[in-house]
């Protein structure tokens, strides 16, 4: 049965086995199956009806946060759960067995798990960091640097989504039994999601995981995140240390996962989608094709 895979302004919909797939689509459609993958604001529907979401328990609980509306989380014979490690309740999903979408993932064992390849036909996927120059270093030892750095100075604020990278840091700081604080936004994060952590008090205290990049008097200012490998990165944020500690896969990782996942075409979205594509057909001769806003691949089927 035929499939297309389509990419525009609203996100990408999969026509397939007689119904539409929306892929963390803007404005979720009625007669349409809506597959939300995690709750980061550019991944949630600004506009849904509140039976028509297919996500997990966690990103329900996050929509109904940002969106201060209702939802009833509903299941489709035709979608499969998958970890995606990217945040808590990330999920990839797989289409009949045949189309995986992965959203927003992370190969890398963390808090909150990590995404594993599954064999499938058409693969559709994540390339945020799929320029050849993204390659991360090993996590347990940046962690390790994180822990020194820590350790070495007396007062730390450390900047964080409030949904995602917050909750790995707590998880961190509570692993290194080191007291913090957070602000409001993040506090609303951890009461919706049930979340507690030992280490955590309103006390005032040495560090404090905050949403915002505003310097604090007296506090050393650092931050976490992929793109800390870019010599502009602590720059442009006015960070006195930042740490690559990414929530997405790296490029080696991307190909890893694509050879795993032995597919016969794979569309990549996202900011290296171009690079990622040339990457896959070069590397691995696999059919691959960048999903582009506005953009209908043609001539492509299950």
């Amino acid at each position: 049965m035929g499939a297309e895979v389509f990419c525009s302004n609203n996100g990408i919909k999969v026509l397939a086995y007689e119904k539409t797939f929306l892929l963390d689509y803007k404005s979720a459609e009625e007669n349409a199956l809506n597959l939300v993958s995690h709750g980061h604001q550019d991944h949630l529907p600004a506009k849904y009806n509140s039976e028509n979401i297919i996500c997990s328990r966690h990103t329900a609980k996050i929509l109904r946060l940002r969106r201060n509306k209702d939802i009833k989380v509903r299941r489709s014979r035709e979608v499969k759960f998958l970890d995606a490690g990217h945040t808590i309740g990330s999920r990839m999903f797989l289409i009949n067995k045949e189309v995986l979408y992965t959203g927003d993932f992370n190969t890398t064992q963390k808090y909150c798990g990590k995404a594993r390849p599954v064999k499938c036909d058409t693969l559709i996927i994540d390339a945020t960091f799929g320029a050849k120059k993204y390659v991360f270093p090993k996590y347990q030892e940046v962690i390790k640097e994180f822990r020194d750095y820590l350790e070495e100075n007396q007062k730390v604020v450390i900047c964080a989504y409030s949904f995602g990278k917050a909750q790995e840091v707590a998880y961190l700081l509570d692993k290194f039994r080191i007291p913090f604080n957070i602000t409001a936004p993040i506090q609303r994060v951890h009461q919706t999601l049930g979340l507690k952590y030992r280490c955590f008090s309103d006390d005032e205290h040495n560090v404090i995981i905050q949403h915002h990049y505003e310097p604090k008097q007296g506090y050393k200012k650092i931050a976490m995140s992929g793109w800390a490998s870019e010599k502009f990165y602590n720059y442009a944020l006015q960070l006195d240390k930042s740490f690559i500690i990414s929530s997405h896969a790296d490029y080696n990782q991307l190909m890893d996962f694509v050879r795993k996942c032995s597919p016969e075409r794979v569309y990549p979205f996202g900011t290296h989608a171009v690079e990622l594509s040339a990457s896959i057909r070069k590397n691995l001769s696999i059919n691959a094709q960048p999903l582009l806003k506005n953009q209908k691949t043609l001539g492509n089927y299950l």
